[in-house]
């Protein structure tokens, strides 16, 4: 049949006990060596692959759950105006918020009471809020609104701008 197990372990502790066999070529027992150190270090290089693209993957797919669409932030139309023709300008007055509801529009200041706390305050100042700033831009070059422009250019003296809101904080 063949040895037995003991006899076989007894050869083996006996053989690193001599050290090398002197009838085995050096070089190929330096070889065999390095093939199975090699293939230790592709072993471990593939399991260190797989962990990072593990993690890279489970970074990536928290991100994805977690993550929330891109808020749109209001836009405000903001107007600092000085009435030159207080009657002409009235008509204007009247037009301008149904141009603005009917674009989604609301007045948040539309002239009222100010108090100066550094520098000289506007004579009228006017903030309209938009879902977005091309809401805003879309009722400033609405048809309704442009029709009614020239009454604001002819009754007063005016600088008007669109501004982003900053949004939930």
């Amino acid at each position: 049949m063949g040895k037995n197990f003991d006899c076989v372990l007894a050869e083996r502790r006996s053989a690193k006990a001599l050290g090398p066999d002197p009838n085995r070529n050096p070089v190929e027992t330096l070889d065999r060596t390095i093939e199975t150190k090699g293939k230790i270090m592709k072993t471990n290089h593939k399991l260190i692959l797989a962990v990072l693209a593990g993690a890279v993957i489970g970074i990536a797919g928290a991100r994805a759950i977690h993550a929330r669409p891109a808020a749109v932030l209001p836009g405000y139309v903001v107007a600092e105006v000085d009435v030159t023709d207080p009657a002409t300008f009235q008509k204007y007055a009247d037009k301008a918020p149904g141009t603005i509801a009917a674009s989604g529009g609301h007045y948040v200041i539309r002239g009222g009471k100010s108090e100066s706390v550094e520098g000289e305050p506007p004579k009228r100042f006017v903030v309209i809020q938009f879902d977005s700033v091309e809401k805003a831009k879309a009722w400033e070059d609405s048809p309704a609104y442009v029709a009614i422009k020239p009454i604001r250019h002819s009754s007063a003296k005016s600088r008007v701008f669109i501004i982003e809101g900053a949004g939930q904080q």
